[in-house]
């Protein structure tokens, strides 16, 4: 009688780790869902905005550019790793790049009205709006560029 008492607590304890690593494993496949969702929603949006939106890391280079940039840069993808200040007009660089400074140093957003240069015409006058965001191991900040129109 022993022995059983033991083995069916020994059975009780594998079914409750079993239990456990299952709970895990459907918490974890609805995390994933959720992050691919919202992925999507992501997508969603910048695909389909005709604001310019960039994700510059703290030096000012871009992370990523929505597909609205196609029209005014070219292709987003191929602005990967440049530095957002090229295109501004030179009389804005120093007041952009000072309120882009203040942004990360603040993590207050801030407005500033420029002109900066399309690949396919002349300069383009926008309003634009940085934002910042630390999380973690990875800091940036975001830039709406909204077009004047």
């Amino acid at each position: 009688m022993h022995e059983g008492g033991r083995s069916g607590l020994c059975a009780q304890e594998h079914i409750g780790r079993i239990g456990s690593a299952v709970q895990i494993a459907l918490e974890k496949k609805q995390a994933e869902l959720k992050l691919r969702q919202s992925e999507e929603l992501f997508r969603l949006i910048t695909d389909n905005v005709t604001d310019l939106i960039a994700i510059l890391d703290l030096q000012g280079k871009r992370l990523y550019n929505s597909t609205s940039y196609r029209e005014i840069l070219g292709d987003p993808q191929s602005l990967r790793g440049t530095s957002s200040f090229k295109e501004i007009h030179p009389d804005d660089v120093a007041k952009i790049k000072q309120v882009f400074e203040e942004t990360v140093r603040t993590g207050t957003g801030k407005r500033a009205n420029t002109a900066f240069c399309s690949t396919t015409g002349p300069f383009v006058t926008s309003n634009r709006k940085a934002a910042s965001s630390a999380t973690g191991r990875e800091s940036w900040t975001r830039c709406w560029w909204f077009r004047a129109t």
